[in-house]
């Protein structure tokens, strides 16, 4: 997927480990932010590159379809 931009391949690495700091505040006794904090931001690590992928691959197949066939609206 080399036609993203920069920041949007780093984004889930940077949720990542912003959520793993989050986590690490348990061992400080804030259960509280990181609970917060960290569970919603892994589901963002987990989301965001499952739809990244699934718009590339959507692209992808729409470039290599023939002209006239699309989403079926004439048939």
């Amino acid at each position: 997927m080399p036609d993203l931009p920069t920041w949007r391949r780093s984004l889930p690495l940077a949720f990542f480990l912003i959520a793993a700091g989050a986590s690490l505040l348990r061992a400080f006794d804030i259960p509280e932010v990181a609970n917060a904090i960290a569970f919603p931001l892994n589901l963002a690590v987990v989301v965001l590159p499952l739809r990244e992928i699934r718009s590339y691959r959507q692209h992808a197949q729409e470039a290599h379809r023939p002209a006239g066939e699309g989403s079926g609206a004439g048939a």
